[in-house]
């Protein structure tokens, strides 16, 4: 099993990521840089999401960055375009990102109603979710029988209309392992499901230690066909290379965390 491509790339929308100097010396990814879109982040209508995605060209089919949260809505084009004839989504994100958003509409927070609809997707997994609200309200017009939610055992769901299944730290390898129902994945991960301490991000920030998310990577590159993978989560910085203190510290974190996500992907290829 493993990865399928191993090609890194960057989607450029922020500079978040292209500051990270050691992440681009040591995987040289392909960057695709795109002018400011004012109209993409944190949500679009439909068709400027299709125009802005068409400018993207051939993005890299293995694991790309996506710089701030604001953007993870990119992900359903990077799935939707990948070539795997089926496959099971697995999304490390602090929010469920499945939230209806306007009709006609596609943001950071509705995106996973739109991968639902692909054909080709056949389970979404979303782990480590703490940020519930918004569940218990969910339009019953809607399917989610695609859907499970993998939730901390401290956090407690009232109603909801997914799957909910909830785990201790020691249980959450096995309990994602056993709810996957085929090999062939993709993942996405927002690093705002780590705890402030593993990363910083815009977001309110979830429970997941980096080294419980390195662990559960390792797994599923071991036993699992990974057909493409992406990253979000950064903390921005509208300066590009002049970054203030707080966003230098902030960079040096989640460069961490961005090296030793990709050595986790990588490691025996």
């Amino acid at each position: 099993m493993g990865l399928v491509y191993k090609d890194v790339g960057i989607i450029d929308l922020d500079g978040s990521v292209v500051v990270q100097e050691n992440l681009l010396l040591t995987y040289k990814p392909k960057i695709i840089k795109l002018s400011r879109e004012p109209n993409l982040k944190i949500w679009t209508s439909l068709a400027d999401y299709q125009s802005i995605c068409q400018k993207l060209g051939e993005t890299a089919l293995g694991i790309n960055f996506l710089g701030m949260g604001e953007f993870h809505h990119l992900t359903y084009h990077l799935i939707k375009n990948n070539p795997a004839q089926e496959l099971a989504v697995v999304v490390f994100d602090n929010h469920p990102d499945f939230l209806p958003t306007f009709p006609g509409f596609i943001s950071c927070g509705s995106w996973l109603l739109n991968v639902a609809m692909l054909t080709k997707v056949k389970q979404i997994i979303v782990v480590g979710v703490t940020e519930l609200s918004g569940l218990q309200n969910l339009d019953s017009a809607l399917s989610f029988a695609k859907f499970t939610l993998l939730v901390p055992k401290s956090k407690k769901i009232k109603t909801a209309k997914v799957q909910v299944k909830y785990y201790e730290e020691s249980e959450l390898l096995t309990t994602l392992e056993k709810s996957l129902n085929i090999s062939e994945v993709y993942i996405s991960i927002d690093k705002d499901v780590l705890h402030p301490l593993d990363s910083l991000t815009t977001w309110e920030q979830g429970e997941l230690r980096l080294n419980q998310l390195i662990t559960v990577l390792t797994m599923l590159r071991t036993k699992f066909k990974i057909w493409g993978v992406d990253v979000t989560g950064e903390y921005g910085s509208m300066l590009y290379k002049i970054q203030r203190i707080g966003e230098k510290k902030a960079t040096t974190l989640n460069e961490k965390a961005n090296l030793l996500i990709l050595d986790a992907l990588f490691r025996g290829e």
